[in-house]
C-alpha cells in the first residue's frame, strides 16, 4: 500500500505528492511511480481541468526510459542543475486527438514532464546519455564516425514497421539528440557559448525480399572490412536478420563509391545490432530476452535494451548443401527456385544462420504456411499447418484421413577438427532411418510460447539437435504439445534425442513424390480460401526434401545433404570466420532494471 511522501514535485504542470511506490522491473506491470494531485488547481464544471494520467501512476510496463530536460526556454541547463525531466513511454493505444477511443492508431511516442521526482525513480530508470553504440561520444573519433543506420522491412509481419518508425523509433532517436540525415553525416551545432554535438542517422527501406542482404552486402559488409564502426537498428523479424548476416559473408555484387575497393588490411570491425521485433515468430528476440514473457509483443523491452543494453557476439553457424541445392524463391508468385551462392570448387553451397535448421515436419510446414492466405494468419497459422501436416484430410469423399509422411533420411553426427574451420569427413550416423522432426537450434524459443530447446541460453550458446525420429502423428503431437507447457518436459521424452553438437548431417533418400515411400503426405493443402488454405506452392518433386534456414527454404535434389556446424566465438567477435560476424545489443542484466549509463 502507498502512503505520502514529503516530496513533492509536478507531472506536466500539475502539482502532484510523490506516494511511496517503489520502482520495479517486473513483468506484471507494476507501479513503477505513483502520486496524488494537489487539490490547487481550480477546476468546475465550466472550467474542468483535464490531468495527465488521471489515475496517477506510471507502469513499469510502459517506460522506456527518463531522459533529463536541458533546455528552459533558450537555454541549455546543465544536468546537474536540472530538476527537470521527460519519462519516453511506449503506447500502442491510440492517442488522445484521435476520434475515437476505437479509431486504428499507430504505436506512438508518449512524453510525461515531470518536476523533481524521487530519487528512487531516476536511479532506476534515469538515461544520462545516449549510449555509445548509438553515439560517438564514447570511442569514435572525428575521421571514423559512427555510422547509424535505421533499416524498415516493410513487409515483415504485420508490415508494421513504417509506422512504428514514424511513431516510436523516430521521435525517440530525434528526443536523444539525433536527426535523420545522409549517409555518415556529423555536425556540430553551436549552442551559445558551447558546441554540443549531434549524430545523424541514415534510413533504409526495404523495397522488396532482398534488400535487406543486398544493404549487408554491398554497405555494412564492406565497411566493416575497412575497419568503421556501424550500428545497424533493424525493424524486422527473423527473415530480415538472417539476411543482414548473410549478407555480411557476401563479396559486393555492386560498388556504390569507389572507396568500397578499398583493400587495407583494417580490422575487420563486427557492426553491432539493435534489434526492434515486428515479424511473426520472432525467435531470436524472445531467445536473447528482448522480450517481456507475460507481454511478448510489447516494444517496450527492446526499446530499453537498445538505449542500456551491451552489445555481445551474436552466435551464428553455417549450413553447406550438396551441389544441386537451390533457394526457394516464392513458390506463391511462380517465382523459380534460385542455386544457392557456390563456396568451393566442388560446387556446394552455404549459408549463415542465426535461428535453426530443420528438415522434416518444421520444415515443411514453415514453406507451406508462408502463402499471403496464411500468413494473415500470424502465428497461429504454424499450429494450424502443423496439424495438417499431421492428420492429412483425404481428398475423396467419405474418406477418413491420410497418414503423416515419413520422411526418409539419415542424421549424423559431425566432430569438428582442431582448426574450427572443417567438419570432419567421417560422420556418425544414427540408427534411424525414419524422421519426423529435426531440428539444430542455436535459439531457446521458435515463438513466445514454444520453447522447443529449453537448455540454449544467449549467455552460452551451442549448437544442438533435437531429433524425433518418425513415429504416429498422434505421439508427435503428445509430444509437440508438452513444448508449449513451458517446462522442458518434451526433451525428457525417451522418443525425443536431445543433445550438444559439434555439427550435424542430414542425406536426404526421398525420391520424387509419387515415386514411392511415406504414406498419405502428398495431399495438397486444400484450396478453401476462407480457411486460410492454399495448395501447396511449388513442385511436388521437392516438397519432401526442402530445408529450412531461418526461414529461408533450401530444395535439395535426390541424394542431397546438408551440414551443420556452429561458428565459434572467438571469430564471431573478431570478424575471422569469413568476415561475417555481427555484435547484437542484449540486456546487460536479466534481473537488474536500472537504465543508468556511466559517464
Amino acid at each position: 500500500m502507498t502512503s505520502p511522501s514529503p516530496l513533492a514535485g509536478t507531472v506536466s504542470g500539475h502539482t502532484v505528492q510523490w506516494l511511496s511506490s517503489p520502482p520495479t522491473d517486473d513483468e506484471s506491470s507494476e507501479v513503477a511511480l505513483s502520486w496524488r494531485y494537489v487539490s490547487q488547481d481550480a477546476s468546475s464544471e465550466d472550467h474542468p481541468v483535464k490531468l495527465p494520467r488521471e489515475d496517477g501512476s506510471l507502469h513499469t510496463s510502459e517506460i522506456i526510459c527518463v531522459y533529463p530536460r536541458r533546455r528552459e526556454g533558450d537555454a541549455v541547463v546543465e544536468e546537474t542543475k536540472t530538476n527537470n525531466y521527460e519519462v519516453l513511454l511506449y503506447n500502442d493505444s491510440p492517442p488522445p486527438q484521435a476520434e475515437s477511443a476505437s479509431s486504428p492508431s499507430p504505436p506512438h511516442l508518449q512524453t510525461l514532464l515531470l518536476t523533481s521526482p524521487p530519487p528512487s525513480f531516476l536511479s532506476a530508470y534515469l538515461l544520462s546519455h545516449p549510449p555509445s553504440h548509438l553515439s560517438d561520444s564514447a570511442s569514435s573519433s572525428p575521421s571514423q564516425p559512427t555510422n547509424l543506420h535505421v533499416v524498415l522491412s516493410t513487409h515483415s509481419g504485420s508490415r508494421r514497421a513504417r509506422s512504428v518508425y514514424d511513431g516510436v523509433v523516430r521521435p525517440l532517436l530525434e528526443r536523444l539528440g539525433f536527426f535523420e540525415g545522409e549517409e555518415g553525416d556529423e555536425s556540430v551545432k553551436e549552442e551559445g557559448e558551447e558546441s554540443q554535438r549531434t549524430w545523424t542517422w541514415t534510413l533504409h527501406i526495404t523495397q522488396n525480399e532482398s534488400s535487406v542482404q543486398e544493404l549487408s552486402q554491398n554497405i555494412f559488409g564492406p565497411r566493416a572490412r575497412r575497419g568503421i564502426r556501424q550500428t545497424i537498428l533493424i525493424l524486422s523479424g527473423d527473415g530480415g536478420i538472417h539476411d543482414l548476416v548473410e549478407g555480411l559473408s557476401r563479396p559486393p555484387s555492386s560498388l556504390s563509391t569507389p572507396e568500397e575497393t578499398n583493400d587495407s588490411k583494417t580490422p575487420y570491425i563486427p557492426p553491432t545490432l539493435c534489434i526492434l521485433p515486428l515479424g511473426t515468430a520472432n525467435a531470436l528476440a524472445h531467445s536473447l530476452r528482448l522480450t517481456s514473457r507475460s507481454h511478448p509483443h510489447s516494444l517496450t523491452p527492446p526499446l530499453r535494451t537498445i538505449l542500456t543494453g551491451i552489445p555481445e557476439p551474436l552466435p551464428t553457424f553455417t549450413a553447406r548443401f550438396s551441389p544441386g541445392a537451390r533457394i526457394l524463391s516464392s513458390p506463391w508468385t511462380h517465382t523459380p527456385s534460385i542455386p544457392l551462392p557456390r563456396r568451393n570448387n566442388e560446387g556446394e553451397g552455404s549459408m549463415t544462420g542465426v535461428v535453426v535448421m530443420s528438415y522434416g515436419l518444421h520444415a515443411t510446414l514453415v514453406a507451406e504456411s508462408d502463402s499471403p492466405a496464411w500468413r494473415e494468419r500470424g502465428s497461429e497459422r504454424f499450429g494450424l499447418v502443423a496439424k495438417r501436416l499431421m492428420f492429412p484430410p483425404n481428398n475423396e469423399e467419405g474418406g477418413k484421413g491420410g497418414e503423416m509422411h515419413r520422411w526418409r533420411a539419415t542424421v549424423s553426427l559431425l566432430s569438428s577438427s582442431s582448426s574450427s574451420t572443417t567438419t570432419s569427413r567421417n560422420p556418425s550416423p544414427l540408427p534411424e532411418k525414419g524422421q519426423s522432426y529435426i531440428l539444430t537450434p542455436l535459439v531457446s524459443h521458435l515463438e513466445s510460447t514454444f520453447p522447443i530447446s529449453p537448455a540454449s541460453d544467449p549467455s552460452n550458446p551451442s549448437l544442438r539437435l533435437l531429433q524425433i525420429p518418425s513415429i504416429p502423428a498422434a505421439e508427435l503431437a503428445e509430444i509437440l504439445g508438452k513444448v508449449y507447457e513451458g517446462k522442458g518436459r518434451h526433451v525428457d521424452d525417451r522418443r525425443v534425442r536431445y543433445v550438444e553438437v559439434e555439427g550435424v548431417r542430414v542425406d536426404v533418400d526421398e525420391e520424387k513424390e509419387g515415386d514411392g515411400g511415406g504414406g498419405g503426405g502428398g495431399e495438397d493443402m486444400g484450396d478453401d480460401k476462407e480457411e486460410g488454405k492454399e495448395e501447396d506452392g511449388d513442385d511436388g518433386e521437392w516438397r519432401w526434401r526442402r530445408v529450412c534456414v531461418d526461414g529461408v527454404i533450401v530444395l535439395l535434389e535426390q541424394g542431397g545433404w546438408v551440414e551443420v556446424r556452429r561458428d565459434w566465438k572467438d571469430s564471431l567477435s573478431t570478424g575471422q570466420e569469413g568476415e561475417k560476424g555481427v555484435r547484437v545489443v542484449m540486456s546487460s542484466s536479466s534481473s537488474s532494471s536500472s537504465l543508468k549509463v556511466s559517464d
